[in-house]
């Protein structure tokens, strides 16, 4: 793989990073997120 495909990876992989990141913070001022005490409690049983 040449530096220039490389390169045009990375920025793409950063690109789909920074959209899931932004969503993520969204969601969160949203309220949409659960404190991870409350996901643990959920999911104990398969822990």
């Amino acid at each position: 793989m040449s530096e220039k495909n490389i390169l045009e990876s990375f920025l793409k992989s950063e690109a789909v990073l920074s959209v899931s990141l932004d969503r993520t913070l969204q969601q969160e001022e949203n309220g949409k997120t659960s404190p991870h005490t409350e996901v643990k409690k959920k999911y104990e049983k398969w822990i």
